[in-house]
């Protein structure tokens, strides 16, 4: 099975939730500095991305820590591609990032395959250049 596979049957084969993941990881830079600009957050938001990576049971994140740890630029910049409103969005990311972020590092940490992977996933759901 696919990453792409994986994905949709996790996040209930909803291509929109993970065309706007993917833009989210696309506006970032790509995962690490995903990872890289949430891990800069509160003591919570770095507990929840840790446990995203690592195996275990995957912590959640609540809406303010969320906005604080990506910031307003790459808030907007996905928002407007998404033509979503900004809470909306937030909430969405809140509640479908830790599953994503846990399926894109199975083995706990970001491997040579995960690039190839995400930009595999990104062509076949179309996801526009941001």
């Amino acid at each position: 099975m696919g990453l792409l596979d994986s994905l949709g049957q996790l996040l209930g084969n909803n291509s929109n939730i993970l065309r706007i993941l993917f833009m989210l990881l696309q506006q970032s830079g790509g995962l690490e500095n995903l990872l890289s600009k949430l891990q800069r957050g509160n003591e919570s938001t770095r507990h929840a991305v840790g446990s995203w990576v690592n195996t275990g049971p995957n912590a959640q994140i609540s809406v303010p820590e969320l906005e604080s740890a990506l910031g307003p630029e790459t808030i907007d910049k996905v928002s407007g591609q998404t033509g979503m409103d900004r809470n909306e969005l937030l909430t969405l990311v809140a509640q479908n990032l830790p599953q994503f972020i846990d399926q894109l590092t199975p083995d706990g940490s970001v491997n040579h395959n995960t690039h190839a992977l995400v930009t595999q996933a990104q062509e076949k759901l179309d996801v526009p250049r941001l």
